[in-house]
């Protein structure tokens, strides 16, 4: 069972946001921050027309989280109501078990107030505490907000996949894997 504690942090604008783990309650907010992300239709892989998690859902994946040591699923919450999600997720095999992957949203209002690195703070510690040696993830080329968050964390770009996502018949963006190394 992967554990990892509770911590409310009061950012420089005066705002608390509490960061813990994701919770059984938490679906139905989980759904709401990530349809509304989808919802932008910028920075994801999956469209509107393709969301389809439903709560009870999302209630397994927290509860398959939960159950496992390689794998950490947070919530950031403002006034009791959770605003951004991070996940961190171990290899299963054991060429792979020193990899993990992390992956974090944050709703559309809440963007620019330090929560995502907040967010992305207690995922690296969590990891480098399991002894994880690299971190990676996957971001749009043109999200420069979330690049330059992840630049300024030590990641870096580890390659450019070309095309990866087709956005409409003609248009395609690419997606930077960008790592950082636990022991460097």
């Amino acid at each position: 069972m992967a554990l990892w504690p509770a911590k409310n942090i009061l950012l420089p604008s005066g705002l608390s946001v509490g960061f813990r783990v994701a919770a059984e309650g938490d679906s139905d907010d989980l759904v709401r921050v990530f349809a509304g992300v989808v919802a932008e239709g910028d920075f994801t892989i999956i469209t509107q027309s393709e969301l389809s998690q439903t709560s009870a859902q999302e209630l397994r994946r927290v509860q398959i989280f939960a159950d496992s040591t390689s794998k950490l699923y947070l919530v950031a919450e403002v006034a009791g109501q959770v605003v951004g999600m991070g996940t961190a997720s171990g290899g299963n095999h054991l060429r792979t078990a020193h990899v993990a992957s992390l992956s974090l949203f944050v709703e559309k209002p809440f963007r620019g107030r330090r929560i995502g690195q907040n967010l992305l703070v207690e995922l690296m510690s969590w990891a480098q505490s399991m002894a994880f040696e690299k971190l990676t993830l996957s971001v749009y080329q043109n999200n420069y907000g979330a690049i330059q968050l992840y630049h300024k964390m030590g990641f870096e770009i580890e390659a450019q996949v070309k095309k990866a996502v087709k956005v409409s018949e003609k248009r395609y963006e690419d997606i930077f894997s960008m790592v950082y190394w636990c022991d460097a």
